[in-house]
């Protein structure tokens, strides 16, 4: 038998709820919202007090990587799950493996098997080469049978030109969801943040916005002769918000995401040498980071991604020249949104969260309203939360803003019927 649950006075944050902006009481019976009211009367198994909380649909992260099955001492699944819960997330779109990687059909199906009794729902992604290295094309209808939500090789260089309309042509024979993150391989080498005037002061070679914003304008060409869709990773650049604005006006299939730490940081964040910055797309210039805010309220970008990439102390901490790109976040994406938001309306950029994500991702739109399922987050636009390392669920060692407290705060996440959370 189901236990009940009841959600009282919270505010719901879902435009398309007619409940939108009210104060409400929500019931949850076998999985599912049964009522919404002012004042439910009725009481249940379980009653959880959201006074001052907001409440909206399920977040979902379009992609993260998880290094499980492989290396699960940087991050297993159990942990990535928890992470991502504490965050308010309750589906997580993630590249999952190291060594076996994601272009074997096994890998797909033990992450599949393992992830159904954890936190929130994981949807694996398959890699579009063998081991992630633009070279041959996976089995990529193997893959979709495993489990493949999608396919990508990750927030990484971008392979030639003829490998990716190769790849683009038989993705969409197989009505397959293609995610690709342009980047030009030959920029990357031994550079290790944004080409700009911080880089030059610092002595450390640079990534130019170029090698963003020509590839793009690559794929964009590529989609125009295929009539093939894409999903676009990793946004990080003024050009390349203008291309997608102007592709997506000519009505071309394409959605595009963009990294919490891009959103939340600019170049000058590296001037301390601190790892944990060093992230790809790396962080641009401010002109950059208010043009990826501009795009993602206009409808130009339409998901924030974690783009978490956790790491061990004996990978990570090391000279700053060695170290890897990636930094942990999905923990801290509430808390980077609501530091750095420069005034978008707080409604708007949850539902890039939910709506926005679920959009990118293929999912399909959840509204809060009486016979919705019950996936849920809590949350406070006011409050603070404390970065402590290990305490977040996450084991990755890489995680920024360690020791500082952020504004904003997860409250909890109802996800197949189970409430995790603070609240009573």
């Amino acid at each position: 038998m189901s236990r009940s649950l009841n959600i009282r006075n919270v505010r719901i944050s879902d435009p398309q709820s007619p409940f939108h902006a009210q104060i409400c009481d929500i019931r949850v019976e076998a999985g599912a919202i049964t009522h919404i009211s002012a004042s439910l009367s009725e009481p249940a198994d379980e009653e959880i007090d959201g006074s001052g909380a907001w409440v909206s649909p399920g977040w979902v992260d379009a992609y993260s990587r998880i290094p499980d099955p492989g290396e699960p001492w940087k991050e297993s699944l159990a942990s990535a799950c928890e992470a991502a819960q504490q965050g308010g997330f309750t589906h997580l779109f993630s590249l999952c493996g190291t060594h076996p990687s994601a272009d074997l059909p096994e890998t797909l199906e033990s992450v599949g098997q393992r992830s159904r009794a954890l936190l929130c729902q994981v949807h694996p992604l398959g890699m579009v080469s063998e081991k992630g290295q633009g070279k041959e094309l996976s089995e990529l209808h193997m893959l979709s049978q495993a489990g493949a939500v999608a396919f990508t090789d990750g927030i990484v260089a971008s392979p030639k030109l003829s490998q990716r309309l190769k790849t683009m042509q038989y993705a969409h024979s197989l009505g397959l969801s293609l995610w690709s993150h342009p980047c030009m391989a030959g920029w990357l080498g031994e550079a290790k943040m944004h080409e700009g005037t911080v880089n030059a002061s610092l002595g450390l070679k640079g990534i130019p916005s170029m090698a963003e914003f020509v590839e793009l304008q690559a794929d964009l060409e590529l989609v125009r002769y295929t009539g093939a869709s894409l999903r676009i990773l990793g946004v990080s650049c003024r050009e390349s918000v203008e291309l997608i604005r102007q592709a997506k006006a000519e009505g071309l299939p394409i959605w595009a995401s963009v990294p919490v730490m891009n959103l939340a940081e600019n170049d000058t964040a590296m001037s301390g040498f601190d790892e944990n910055f060093k992230v790809l797309p790396p962080l641009r210039s401010e002109d950059d980071r208010l043009a990826l805010w501009e795009g993602l309220q206009d409808g130009t970008l339409d998901a924030v991604i974690s783009n978490h990439h956790p790491e061990d102390a004996e990978t990570s901490l090391v000279e700053f020249d060695y170290s890897p790109f990636g930094a942990a976040t999905l923990p801290l994406v509430w808390s980077l949104l609501s530091r750095s938001n420069p005034g978008m309306d707080a409604d708007a950029l949850v539902s890039r969260l939910h709506r926005g994500a679920r959009t990118f991702c293929g999912l399909p739109s959840l509204v809060l309203a009486p016979g919705a399922p019950a996936d849920l987050t809590l949350f406070q636009v006011s409050g603070e939360t404390a970065i402590r390392l290990h305490e977040h669920g996450s084991t990755a060692v890489n995680m920024p803003y360690a020791g500082q407290v952020l504004p904003g705060q997860v409250l909890g996440t109802l996800c197949n019927g189970t409430w995790k959370g603070g609240l009573r």
